[in-house]
């Protein structure tokens, strides 16, 4: 399976100390058709940094509550530990993480 940017997993998402692992809304950044994935976490907590978004449509978006995308906090994952896709970031919400993609480019 190739996933596409903007499209929502829920994935079992390691923790940062690797102590284990939390089922977890992610967001496909990029695929490149192989066994591993470029994510970024879906949180129900606030922003924290430039590189967090706010999704708009996260009911649209598949997701269960107002939702936070950590675009700078970005973890490659194995395509085993992806449950299912839970939907897809729609019109500005997907418009708004290319943008601080492009930021990347900047720091």
């Amino acid at each position: 399976m190739i996933y596409a940017l903007a499209d929502i997993l829920l994935v079992d998402f390691p923790s940062t100390d690797r102590s284990g692992s939390k089922q977890r809304p992610t967001l496909v950044i990029l695929d490149t058709g192989d066994d591993d994935v470029m994510v970024a976490p879906i949180t129900s907590q606030g922003t924290r940094s430039d590189f967090d978004i706010e999704v708009g449509d996260w009911e649209e978006a598949g997701l269960k509550m107002p939702s936070f995308i950590r675009v700078g906090k970005l973890s490659t994952v194995d395509k085993v530990f992806v449950r299912h896709q839970v939907g897809k970031l729609l019109g500005q919400d997907s418009l708004k993480v290319k943008q601080v993609l492009a930021k990347f480019g900047e720091v």
